[in-house]
């Protein structure tokens, strides 16, 4: 099969963008990256396994899952289907927590699935460490290994702990992160077969997409230092929602928007 064939046969299986989705999965399934695939158009690649990618694709699985992996920052990180699938708007909250953390810092990564917040922060600054934190046992197996395998395991712990129960203990961190569920109830509805192949836990965040961010600040707020700072991702619709909820736990917000200009982080610090 070609990768003509092989996008066609993509794009009668429902992708939105069967062209991305056939660099994918020839990059995951042969290591042939897209520039390689667009030299050589005419090369074969083996029917038998595409078949089965794209009987999966039919079946509405994404293609990371397919391949077991996904790019973030300059990292790969393996998956299983109980993480969530890391997005490049993500990338933004790793950005600023390196920009801002102080030297050797220590810093939680709450709700952390694959561990691509903590651990691509852990690449981007060499001097600093932390522990990363879910609830699912599945999620923490893919976590621990992508440490291994980008090279910071000895940097970062994991705790698997529901973060409404105050996981952290009694250590205080210069800087925490967290990208909740935070997919209203409304929004669910309007998921695609795709995205509600992505565990439930790390998507829905209740009627308002705020519940989460409301427990992490009511459990984990004690752990935050004297002049450190919660960044944590929200919706595109939830900018003034969380700026009215952290006054509402005694913090200033301040919200940073992501490439296409949507708000997609909440900056926190304790209100003085």
């Amino acid at each position: 099969m070609t990768r003509s064939e092989l996008i066609a046969a993509l794009d009668a299986a429902g992708a939105e963008d069967a062209a991305s989705e056939a660099s994918i999965l020839l990059d995951g399934l042969f290591g042939i990256s897209a520039t390689a695939a667009l030299i050589d158009r005419s090369r074969d690649y083996d029917t038998a396994i595409l078949n089965a990618a794209i009987e999966r694709r039919k079946a509405n699985e994404p293609v990371q899952y397919i391949v077991g992996k996904a790019y973030f920052c300059n990292e790969v990180y393996y998956l299983n289907e109980n993480c969530l699938i890391p997005r490049a708007d993500t990338e933004l909250l790793v950005c600023e927590a390196a920009r801002i953390a102080p030297k050797n810092a220590r810093f939680a990564d709450l709700f952390c699935g694959s561990g691509c917040v903590g651990i691509s922060l852990a690449c981007m600054r060499g001097d600093i460490s932390g522990v990363s934190v879910d609830i699912s046992d599945g999620a923490l197996e893919m976590a621990k290994r992508n440490a291994r395998e980008n090279g910071v395991a000895d940097r970062i712990g994991f705790i698997c702990g529901d973060v409404a129960a105050s996981p952290l203990g009694d250590e205080r961190f210069h800087l925490i992160t967290a990208n909740p569920p935070y997919i209203t109830a409304e929004e669910m509805r309007d998921l695609t077969p795709e995205v509600l192949r992505e565990p439930h836990l790390a998507l829905y965040g209740g009627e308002d997409g705020l519940d989460l961010f409301r427990a992490m600040l009511t459990a984990c707020a004690a752990n935050l230092a004297d002049g450190g700072y919660i960044l944590c991702e929200i919706g595109f619709r939830q900018g003034d929602d969380a700026i009215r909820v952290s006054a509402e736990y005694g913090f200033e917000c301040e919200i940073l928007t992501d490439f296409g200009g949507n708000p997609r982080i909440a900056k926190m610090k304790r209100r003085i």
